[in-house]
């Protein structure tokens, strides 16, 4: 049975009351997302990507767009081409669900500290398993703070000739995505 964010949920509880400790209210406050973003760095290869990406959800469920932006850089991107197809198997599946508004500030953001080649790469695997309407309007929503080159690339990627046949992910991986 996949991993679920009750059963996360039941897990911690069923731990903080058999240790008599609160890690689930500190795990999931985000004045904290520097501690964890520093100690969940370590683990990204240690699980399957669908069930980090639940366990990521639940983390920052309640959380700002800012301090999941700071956990993500500390925890993803400052190293972003190690272990690349994984780690944008988790940023995908961290923002699947999210309002293009959120998605496109998160990106801006997060992309800043890239180099340009980077940064294309980073954002077509991004929206590698995105429908072309939820890229458009994710791209409308970035406007001019992003720069031209890397929307360009970004839509010519979704053209029929230049998008290749999304990818089949495995069915728990998008599970996953679909949480929250």
């Amino acid at each position: 049975m996949p991993l679920n964010l009750e059963k996360i949920e039941k897990t911690i509880t069923s731990m903080d009351r058999t240790y008599d400790a609160n890690f689930g209210e500190w795990i999931r406050n985000e004045e904290n997302c520097k501690i964890i973003a520093y100690h969940l760095k370590k683990y990204i290869m240690d699980y399957p990507a669908h069930d980090f990406v639940v366990v990521l959800k639940w983390i920052v469920k309640d959380w700002t767009l800012r301090s999941i932006i700071i956990l993500t850089k500390m925890m993803i991107i400052t190293d972003l081409e190690e272990s690349l197809e994984r780690k944008m198997d988790i940023l995908q599946g961290l923002i699947f669900t999210w309002n293009p508004v959120f998605i496109a500030e998160f990106v801006v953001s997060v992309s800043r500290m890239l180099s340009n080649t980077t940064k294309k790469t980073f954002v077509l695997g991004l929206f590698e398993e995105f429908e072309k309407e939820r890229i458009k309007l994710v791209v409308e929503q970035m406007g001019n703070k992003i720069e031209d080159g890397i929307k360009a690339v970004l839509m010519r990627s979704m053209s029929d000739s230049n998008r290749k046949k999304r990818s089949v992910k495995r069915k728990r991986l998008l599970e996953a995505y679909n949480i929250l």
